[in-house]
């Protein structure tokens, strides 16, 4: 993965890091099913950017 995709990939997971720190305390039970789910996009987004 090059430089640049790696930078695009790091600054979505802050930006969804700070969403979860932002509005997490408002969904309390949901922490698994959250976190499983960003993690998912981020794996999906680090394949379409390696594929390219």
């Amino acid at each position: 993965m090059g430089i640049i995709s790696e930078q695009s990939v790091t600054k979505k997971v802050d930006q969804y890091k700070t969403t979860l720190q932002t509005y997490s305390h408002l969904y309390p039970n949901k922490h698994g099913e959250v976190a499983d789910k960003l993690q998912k996009l981020v794996s999906d987004e680090t394949v379409e950017t390696t594929e390219k």
